[in-house]
């Protein structure tokens, strides 16, 4: 169980991921939250905080393509980033791409992005 930030009560977590300091759920809702690091903005919750001391949503509304894509059917944290798998196949991803460029699926070297951007499609699994 995971604790709802509004209104103190609990919201299944059907996964979890922790890298590093950071930590995020999966919510049945297809909701994501994430608490801990966010000095390269990993925590994906729009926040400038280096540290984010409570699950906190993920700002999944801040990119129109973002919101398009639906729901989550999974959400990790990574090295300075965390990408969330939509239900639809789709990827997004918050952070900090590293220098070496190509990890958030963005083509851009040391792109900064606090709250989730559309990466690439995945094709489904046959």
């Amino acid at each position: 169980m995971v604790a709802s930030i509004a209104s103190g009560a609990t919201t299944e977590a059907v996964g979890v991921g922790i890298y590093m300091g950071n930590a995020c759920a999966t919510l049945r809702s297809g909701e994501a939250v994430c608490w801990g690091g966010n000095g390269s903005g990993q925590a994906g919750v729009d926040s400038t905080e280096r540290q984010i001391l409570t699950p906190t949503p993920v700002a999944r509304t801040k990119d129109a393509a973002v919101t398009a894509m639906g729901p989550y059917a999974l959400f990790r944290s990574g090295f300075h980033f965390a990408c969330g798998l939509h239900r639809s196949g789709q990827l997004s991803c918050t952070g900090q791409t590293p220098p070496a460029g190509g990890i958030m699926g963005l083509g851009a070297r040391r792109t900064r992005t606090p709250a989730p951007v559309a990466a690439f499609r995945l094709a489904p699994v046959q």
